[in-house]
């Protein structure tokens, strides 16, 4: 196993523990990095523990970062950040105090704040909002969970979904875009079909 000790460290494949300011491996990191201020790594394998943040264009291990971590492309493991992580794409898990964002969200969002993804076919759990462009997941919210296309469930005090949503949204305040007025608000439970129509618009056209 290799140490690496300095004020910067910089490697093209690591294997073993750095311990520095700063960490940068320009390729792949297959050990742990351990950074004051930042670790960077083309792909990283193991463990980027870091006070500032961490950044990996492929993550496949653990992210600890005081302020931020990001995976630039990837992040198949866990990120666990004092403010905010981001991954392009994310199959792990996301836990941040202030937040987590992810384009494509495949596992769990955990944030105190707000929880933002385009695309979540995972679980958002959020204290203040969960937000999905699209969400084939849930969304568990103690506040507001919004979604611009449902097709899941969602869980929380005022629940907002897209004209075109068929899922369940569970909550004091249900209401869906479109459609007839008195459809778009239901309290307690409401079950969404479709942009086509819902059981209300069909009795009014009888």
């Amino acid at each position: 196993m290799n140490i690496k000790l300095g004020i910067e460290n910089k490697s093209k494949n690591f294997l073993g523990l750095e311990l520095g300011l700063i960490n940068k491996d320009s390729e792949k990191s297959k050990g742990v990095q351990l950074g004051v201020l930042i670790n960077y790594a083309e792909e990283s394998k193991g463990v980027q523990l870091g006070l500032g943040g961490n950044v990996a264009k492929e993550s496949k291990g653990v992210q600890l970062g005081g302020i931020i971590n990001d995976a630039e492309e990837s992040s198949y493991g866990v990120q666990l950040g004092g403010l905010i992580n981001y991954a392009e794409e994310s199959k792990g898990v996301q836990l941040g105090l202030y937040g987590n964002a992810a384009k494509e969200s495949k596992g769990v969002q955990l944030g105190v704040l707000i929880n933002d993804a385009k695309e979540s076919k995972g679980v958002q759990l959020g204290v203040l909002i969960n937000y999905a462009e699209e969400s084939k997941g849930v969304q568990l919210g103690v506040l507001i969970n919004y979604a611009n296309k449902l097709k899941g469930c969602q869980i929380g005090a005022i629940n907002i979904c897209g004209e075109n949503s068929r899922g369940v949204q569970l909550g004091g305040i249900n209401y869906r875009k479109g459609g007839n007025w008195y459809s778009r608000v239901s309290p307690i439970v409401a079950i969404r079909t479709g942009k086509k129509k819902e059981l209300s618009d069909k009795v009014e056209e009888k």
